[in-house]
């Protein structure tokens, strides 16, 4: 089975514009202009699952409006619910993803967020920008930015490269690859401590523009209305 054609959604805004096309890894993703490939999954105990894998419960996305889509999906295994909201910036520049983690368990659990990151042409230029605590990829002649925000993670990493080479899965540990001149792929991973029925939030930031000081700046704004 295609899992990513079973967990998909697509949603038309009759009579107006954009269409919007959706499923629980991106995304809220506008035909008027691309987005990126984005991937959510979670690391415990010495094993990455990603959402749409064996052992999770995905339901079908929703949405209220024309530039909000709502997806859960529930890991039987980790007692773990991940509510996501998509939302369209209104400068159209990309999304804001809110993402609700809840620990349905009766234990507290360690737990790793992980957000993954490839552009569609997948070669470019990559690197991690200290000041705006965010990853920024260049491919055709196009800046994209990706960022994430989450008040109750004790840590959060950034890394540059295929993921394949640059996350050690046995360990949930990330190498700091803080630039890559060939590859526009990344990883952002949160780490924190999910109490027996707690939530913890996150908001991820994916935006693209072909100026970089107007794709700063739209960043900047979007993260003080987290």
């Amino acid at each position: 089975m295609n899992t990513n054609n079973h967990i998909s959604n697509i949603f038309y805004a009759i009579g107006t514009n954009p269409v919007f096309t959706v499923d629980i890894h991106l995304r809220l993703r506008s035909t008027l202009h691309s987005q990126h490939l984005s991937k959510i999954g979670l690391w415990y105990d010495g094993k990455t699952t990603w959402i749409g894998e064996e052992g999770w419960i995905v339901n079908a996305a929703f949405s209220s409006t024309n530039t909000v889509i709502v997806s859960q999906a529930y890991h039987k295994g980790l007692n773990i619910k991940l509510t996501i909201r998509d939302e369209s910036l209104e400068n159209e520049l990309g999304v804001k993803r809110m993402i609700s983690m809840k620990n349905e368990g009766a234990s507290d659990t360690n737990v790793k967020l992980l957000a993954q990151q490839v552009t569609y042409t997948q070669e470019g230029l990559s690197f991690y920008s200290p000041a705006e605590k965010a990853l920024i990829h260049y491919s055709d002649e196009k800046y994209s930015l990706f960022s994430i925000q989450m008040p109750k993670a004790q840590s959060i990493q950034y890394g540059v490269g295929l993921v394949n080479q640059i996350w050690n899965d046995p360990l949930g540990k990330l190498f700091f690859a803080p630039f890559s001149a060939t590859k526009t792929e990344s990883l952002m991973v949160c780490t924190c401590l999910l109490q027996s029925n707690e939530t913890v939030n996150a908001s991820l930031i994916q935006m693209s523009s072909e100026n970089m000081v107007h794709l700063k700046r739209s960043n900047y704004l979007a993260q003080q209305t987290v």
